[in-house]
């Protein structure tokens, strides 16, 4: 499984919000849902992303949990890659 993100940013906003997603269903949805959400957030709001907040949001199953932090991971690794 993986999840390429990919954040368009203007003056420390997040105006649009790409992904390509490579795995099952939970994660595809997951990750919509994510960059949905993140359009118009300031970038730096962002880092404050927990996969415990998804997984409220979302009644992901307990057995799914691990597509929720790959989702953490990528949306770390492309925050961590915009401030370079």
């Amino acid at each position: 499984m993986q999840i390429n993100l990919y954040f368009k940013v203007e003056e420390g906003t997040i105006t649009d919000a790409k992904y390509n997603v490579n795995g099952c269903s939970t994660l595809v949805a997951i990750t919509a849902f994510y960059v949905e959400k993140v359009i118009g957030r300031n970038l730096e709001n962002c880092t404050d992303f927990k996969a415990s907040g998804i997984h409220e949001i979302i009644d992901v199953p307990k057995n799914r949990m691990d597509r929720v932090l790959l989702l953490e991971n990528a949306v770390n690794a492309c925050i961590d890659q915009k401030k370079t």
